[in-house]
């Protein structure tokens, strides 16, 4: 028997058929009443779940003989609905540096990082203008995307049927956000420095014991994320140029890779290119590396002054310490974290440029 509702015809004797035509033809919402209902959201038993038809789930149940079991997937009146962003605000964020990106499906949205002005995040709280890149900072970011193209074309070409270049692409990525984080903790640790005048943590307002605290979260944040990059770079280079060096130390730094490349005198130019920056960084990354200790390991890295000066008179007023000196310590950190991606990041293009590979 053929039956032919508002929609389509169907075989009413095709139970498939008929059970999509049903779900087609009823409000689930209002017209579906569950008496009952599990609510754990991890139900034991269920081996095996496949769509049987449009809108149709079957659910495999080892207990289904003596324990019927129904799942209440229906979408409630009460739940709000989807919600879409003003479309001024979509032009701000864009102008910020993030663009906003629907992927197929209604509920799929994805944000991507603009790489020429990054993210405009803690720029648009702290009410400054979105960052323009120039300098080291883009010459860094423009290095490791020419890398990412040049991987999305071989992927394209091959379909990376290692996973090789995929796993590579995103270890990219994540530095590129990375670097862009660093950029910005650095900036908010210089905005709020601005705001402490006095040279006495006894003699500020509460006011500014706040943008003082808010200075040594955002420094704070910034040498930790400089080593954090760093070791990111050396699991990158180790991978890409097959250095071994968890055989050495199993769990290594970027330091130890340095090291590595010049004991398997792999990679010369690149190895004596990274080295120069590491020698010319020396003293900076240094004094970074011992607060970064510290504020892991030891104390709070602000508190380490503060302690000598206990020792020194218990009486004593606390003298601030040299706010502008750390904020070039950490500058310079910057600085050389940007120096070493664009030098290995360069040197793998033109690497690969010779190869035949071509963005």
């Amino acid at each position: 028997m053929i039956y032919q509702p508002s929609n389509r015809p169907f075989n009413l004797s095709d139970f498939r058929e008929r059970h999509e035509a049903v779900l087609e033809t009823f409000d689930s919402a209002a017209d579906l009443f569950i008496f009952i209902k599990i609510d754990e959201a991890d139900i034991p038993g269920i081996s095996q779940v496949a769509p049987f038809c449009g809108g149709c789930l079957v659910v495999s149940w080892a207990f289904y003989e003596n324990d019927p079991l129904v799942i209440d997937t229906r979408m409630k009146p009460g739940y709000p609905d989807e919600l879409f962003p003003r479309e001024d605000i979509v032009k701000t964020v864009k102008r910020g540096g993030i663009t906003i990106l629907t992927n197929s499906g209604p509920r799929r949205t994805k944000i991507n990082l603009m790489t020429r002005g990054g993210t405009a995040m803690l720029r648009m709280l702290l009410g400054e203008q979105p960052r323009h890149n120039n300098g080291l900072l883009e010459e860094a970011i423009e290095s490791m995307v020419k890398t990412t193209r040049l991987l999305q074309k071989e992927m394209e070409k091959d379909q990376d049927p290692t996973h090789d270049f995929r796993k590579l692409e995103i270890w990219t990525r994540g530095l590129i956000v990375s670097l862009d984080e660093l950029e910005q903790s650095w900036n908010a640790a210089r905005h709020f420095s601005q705001s402490v005048k006095s040279g006495y943590i006894d003699d500020m307002s509460i006011q500014e014991q706040g943008e003082y605290q808010r200075y040594v979260y955002f420094y704070k944040n910034g040498f930790i994320r400089v080593f954090s990059i760093l070791d990111k770079l050396g699991t990158v280079l180790n991978d890409l140029y097959d250095l071994h060096t968890s055989k050495v130390k199993a769990h290594f730094s970027y330091f130890t890779v340095l090291r590595q490349f010049k004991f398997l005198k792999a990679h010369g130019e690149l190895a004596k290119e990274l080295e120069a920056i590491k020698e010319r960084y020396k003293t900076p990354l240094n004094t970074l590396r011992k607060r970064r200790n510290a504020e892991i390991h030891y104390m709070n890295s602000e508190m380490q002054d503060d302690l000598w000066q206990r020792h020194q008179g218990l009486s004593d007023k606390i003298e601030l310490e040299d706010i502008d000196q750390h904020l070039d310590d950490l500058k310079q950190g910057v600085d050389m974290v940007c120096r070493s991606l664009a030098a290995s990041y360069k040197y793998t293009n033109e690497l690969w440029g010779k190869n035949g590979v071509r963005a």
